[in-house]
């Protein structure tokens, strides 16, 4: 169903699946997925080779969010869950099996991730989207139960779920106390960190960092500063992990500010 009437839907170029276009556009995209795979190859080569640790990580997907990024775009998902409720449940009922099979199948077993990376954490990434986008109502009976299977799903097999919380997630915090206790980390994008604190308590680690902006125009004094409010006020209880902004930083980051907030976490950072 992927290949043959949602992918020709999406592009132009394969609309016809058998046509001489749609064959030169799927040989060029393999030609770049190679190009894309090699860099990302020697990437992960000189990261290993500089001393960064590396994590072995599978993949994983809220049903919902699958639905708005690869089948309906996250305005006709909006629409779908007030016009097609019904419909909606059935795709996320359809996709839960293949989604469990896509997490299975991309994150290696604990053993075998020793063998290679010489560790047995095993990691699956979930980027959140529509999170933020959804009234309570429709987060609770659509987004959450689908994405808690997922998470519990990877849990089961030995796996640590990184969950990147994307917008601000702080009105749906509450529904992460129905995981196992230390099931997941929880790094989040602009939810209010210390009210996530004060409601998740010890129950996971959780991760967040400072505004982006603040790299790019504050002083030295001032990165310190507020990386060591951040730190003292969330590090405890439960571990926390000073994370980036969720936003790259842009070319115009003071490199001197880089080096204030490696040296204020480890002088706040300490438990």
């Amino acid at each position: 169903f992927m290949a043959e009437v949602i992918v020709p839907r999406m592009f132009e170029a394969l609309s016809k699946p058998s046509s001489p276009e749609a064959y030169a556009t799927l040989i060029k995209l393999g030609e770049d997925m190679t190009r894309f795979n090699d860099i990302m190859m020697r990437i992960s080569v000189e990261t290993v080779n500089r001393g960064w640790p590396m994590f072995p990580m599978g993949f994983g997907y809220a049903p919902l969010d699958f639905i708005a990024d690869g089948l309906r775009h996250p305005t006709h998902t909006m629409l779908d869950l007030r016009r097609h409720p019904e419909e909606i449940h059935i795709a996320i009922d359809a996709l839960i099996p293949i989604l469990v099979k896509l997490l299975r199948t991309t994150t290696p077993r604990p053993e075998d991730a020793e063998k290679v990376f010489g560790t047995r954490v095993v990691l699956v990434f979930f980027a959140l989207h529509l999170n933020e986008m959804l009234p309570p109502k429709l987060f609770e009976e659509f987004y959450w139960p689908g994405l808690k299977r997922l998470l519990l799903e990877a849990h089961n097999i030995d796996a640590i779920p990184s969950v990147f919380f994307e917008g601000d997630f702080t009105p749906f915090v509450h529904y992460l106390l129905e995981l196992p206790k230390g099931s997941i980390f929880a790094w989040f994008e602009r939810a209010d960190i210390r009210q996530v604190r004060k409601i998740l308590g010890d129950h996971l680690p959780i991760g967040a960092g400072i505004s982006p902006s603040l790299y790019i125009y504050a002083s030295k004094e001032k990165i310190e500063e507020e990386i060591c409010k951040l730190l003292n006020d969330v590090k405890e209880p439960g571990g926390f992990m000073m994370m980036g902004g969720g936003a790259p930083l842009p070319q115009a980051t003071k490199i001197e500010n880089i080096w204030a907030a490696v040296e204020a976490v480890k002088k706040c950072g300490v438990y």
